[in-house]
């Protein structure tokens, strides 16, 4: 987890406005002290700037650093141990090596080429807008039943996002996402104790590449914008 400057507070107040959800705790003096048993089992972290109250206050604003292409906004809301796991279709198709996952070095590579407004030399085309039309909960948040999640909060979204590339085809795809929240015991600045949320797992379950289309997955995205 990385210091970051706070940004302003009318965004946060649009992002409250937007999706009507729980309060979200603002930059202040000094910042929020976090620590999460999984993967902090040394002492609390300072986290500056909003950070997620609920699960579904993560989500929007896991959705609002993306459509913003912010890095800084972006990386915060990510746990230590952060993963995401491909399809197998994808796995197959990419020549992937089996079982592969992203850990989160790869996905702060991924994100920084993804944001960047720049081509990746021998890579894909820059990018210069994500547009993310459909983000739907599916039921509730339900405590994980995956042994290799335990302890966290799940739940599936059906989702379509849109990503423009001057020059080259607009990238079109969705489907399903399951992701996966981490709660950490957070002390405000007040000394009251509250509870914060990460993502701590993203499984696609995007619809597969069918030949002959240009409708990809998550995945397929991800994995084209790594760094060669």
């Amino acid at each position: 987890m990385r210091d970051r400057d706070c940004p302003p507070l009318a965004r946060v107040a649009s992002v409250l406005l937007t999706v009507m959800l729980s309060v979200l705790f603002g930059g202040l003096p000094g910042g929020l002290t976090t620590g999460c048993s999984d993967d902090d089992p040394t002492g609390p972290k300072n986290v500056l700037g909003p950070w997620p109250a609920s699960e579904d206050s993560l989500i929007a604003l896991f959705r609002a650093a993306y459509t913003d292409r912010d890095l800084a906004d972006y990386l915060p809301l990510l746990d230590d141990g952060y993963v995401f796991q491909f399809l197998q279709v994808d796995i197959d198709q990419l020549g992937l090596p089996p079982g592969y996952l992203f850990d989160r070095a790869a996905e702060e590579d991924v994100a920084a080429n993804m944001f960047s407004g720049q081509p990746i030399p021998g890579g894909p085309p820059a990018i210069s807008e994500i547009r993310w039309p459909i983000l739907q909960g599916i039921g509730q948040w339900e405590d994980s039943y995956n042994p290799s999640f335990p302890g966290c909060r799940q739940r599936i979204f059906n989702f379509e996002m849109e990503i423009e590339r001057p020059g080259d085809i607009t990238l079109i795809f969705g489907g399903q996402q399951l992701f996966y929240a981490a709660p950490c015991d957070t002390i405000l600045p007040d000394g009251s104790a509250a509870t914060a949320w990460r993502l701590h797992a993203q499984v696609d379950l995007s619809e597969t590449i069918t030949k002959g289309t240009e409708r990809p997955t998550w995945g397929w995205v991800k994995a084209k914008y790594r760094t060669p």
